[in-house]
């Protein structure tokens, strides 16, 4: 049994040793083998590489390109902030604005008038 077995040195990291281990890491040497060559255990040289990915990885999904809302997008946003609801139940339960619902969008273009007449149509008494 060796001297240093069941201690934690936790012998931080030198840029160089990083590096070298990242190197190594890309010509296809496995953890175990970095280890060696580097003097760190295999399981030093897991966690400090996956957690180099793990950033890696974050920092690409925060390098995702913003979405930028189109100006009709926006005046229509600051032009629904100028309607107010209705009553008070309307705003906490989330009702649509006035206008803004389906059977308000119907009304306006007359489509519901023209279902309830072709449904009226066909009712016999």
């Amino acid at each position: 049994m060796s001297k240093t077995s069941g201690k934690r040195h936790q012998r931080p990291w030198m840029p160089q040793e990083h590096q070298r281990a990242i190197r190594l890491k890309n010509e296809g040497l496995t953890y175990s083998e970095i280890g060696k060559a580097i003097a760190r255990s295999r399981i030093s040289v897991e966690q400090k590489l996956r957690f180099d990915r793990d950033l890696t990885r974050h920092s690409r999904i925060q390098s995702v390109q913003r979405f930028e809302p189109s100006e009709a997008a926006l005046k229509d946003r600051d032009r629904r902030s100028m309607i107010e609801h209705p009553n008070i139940t309307a705003a906490f339960f989330g009702d649509p604005l006035p206008g803004y619902s389906m059977l308000d969008r119907a009304v306006a273009d007359g489509s519901v008038w023209r279902h309830v007449h072709a449904q009226s149509d066909d009712v016999v008494l």
